[in-house]
């Protein structure tokens, strides 16, 4: 649902495609919830280049 919303990826093609023929309900749980704030919170890989704990040379490989 992030991707769908966040970006013009297959998902949010998906997700325009169903909005346009079908009502849609979104329901959402704890679990869920919890899994976007691990993810929203997540160093990036940019993130981890800079600070030195992720090594340029294995990104290069």
């Amino acid at each position: 649902m992030l991707s769908a919303l966040l970006w013009r990826s297959p998902p949010h093609h998906l997700l325009a495609a169903i909005s346009q023929r079908f009502s849609i309900q979104l329901y959402i749980s704890t679990a869920l919830l919890e899994e976007l704030a691990d993810v929203l919170t997540r160093p990036s890989e940019n993130d981890l280049l800079q600070q030195g704990k992720i090594p340029w040379g294995s990104v290069l490989t």
